[in-house]
């Protein structure tokens, strides 16, 4: 079944941001793998842990934004799933394995654009736009 529903903007975005932040994960994975080393010795946590994230966020990411873009209903759950999934991370990652030293003392300021940022993905999938893009029940 064709689907000639215009990809919504906010959909558009959503893709972008995620393809970023795919490739920075991707960079991460390819980065720490070919200056293992390096690595080593400047980051106190053990390297694979960089290598896994990397590559599962980047995976994972990469998937998404095919799902996004080709207008998967799959996608809708995976991106709802995937971003509390992704705060998760990132907050655990702040807190408890303290890889963003630069950025320790900004708690606030991170807490309110992770719940703005979850907020709109939610709001953004429940627009009548969006539920039409991936072929979903306006009821």
């Amino acid at each position: 079944m064709d689907k000639k529903v215009e990809r919504p903007l906010s959909v558009t975005i959503l893709a972008l941001i995620v393809l970023i932040i795919s490739v920075s994960n991707l960079i991460r994975l390819i980065q720490t793998t070919r200056l293992w080393d390096f690595v080593s010795e400047v980051v106190y946590i053990h390297p694979l842990y960089l290598v896994i994230s990397g590559l599962v966020w980047g995976f994972l990411g990469v998937t998404l934004v095919w799902g996004l873009w080709k207008a998967e209903r799959w996608s809708v759950l995976l991106a709802k799933i995937g971003a509390i999934a992704y705060l998760i991370y990132l907050w655990i990652d702040r807190l408890l394995i303290r890889t963003y030293q630069a950025g320790k003392g900004n708690h606030v300021y991170a807490l309110i654009i992770s719940v703005i940022v979850l907020v709109w993905i939610f709001w953004m999938f429940s627009r009548p736009s969006v539920k039409d893009y991936f072929g979903v029940t306006n009821e």
